[in-house]
Parts: C-alpha cells; structure tokens; sequence
C-alpha cells in the first residue's frame, strides 16, 4: 500500500524541481507556474474491486497531457508505478 503522504510529497518535490528547469525545458501549456502544487493524493476502489490511486496538481489546464505525462515519468522512476496524474485550476 502506498503511504498517501508520501506520494504527495514526492508529487510536490517533483513540482518543485520542474520550477527549477529552464523556462525553455518545461512543458508548454496553460499553466500558472506560480502556484503550481500538489493539492490531493488519493487511493480509491470502483465498483468492480479495482485499487488505484492518483494525485491532483492544482493550476495547469485540466488534462494537460504534457505536465502529467512528465509528472507520471518522474513518480515511476520514484517507484510510483500507476499512479494518475490530474491537473484541474
């Protein structure tokens, strides 16, 4: 099982480092870099018994697929396999 906290902190500390990329190396879209953050990591079952479990960034697009394809990349090589990446304003 995932520890929630630790996700998100993992979540944040990604954050945090794309801030100190080069302007030129983050993703393009719509996003307000000045609040950028990690708001939720949550865990969930459906109603067929499937686990999952994402995080929520706060300030980029909904569905910006580039900053949550970058995001999803760095929690897998933390060993966040499968986690889900949303972005919401």
């Amino acid at each position: 099982m995932i520890n929630l906290q630790e996700l998100r902190e993992a979540t944040d500390d990604i954050v945090e480092a794309i801030l100190a990329m080069p302007q030129s190396d983050r993703p393009y879209g719509a996003i307000n870099w000045a609040d950028l953050s990690c708001v939720e990591a949550y865990y969930k079952v459906d109603d067929e018994g499937v686990e999952s479990y994402g995080v929520v960034i706060e300030e980029a697009a909904p569905d910006d697929r580039e900053l949550c394809a970058l995001i999803y990349a760095k929690l897998c090589a933390r060993g966040y396999e499968g986690v889900t990446v949303e972005t919401e304003w």
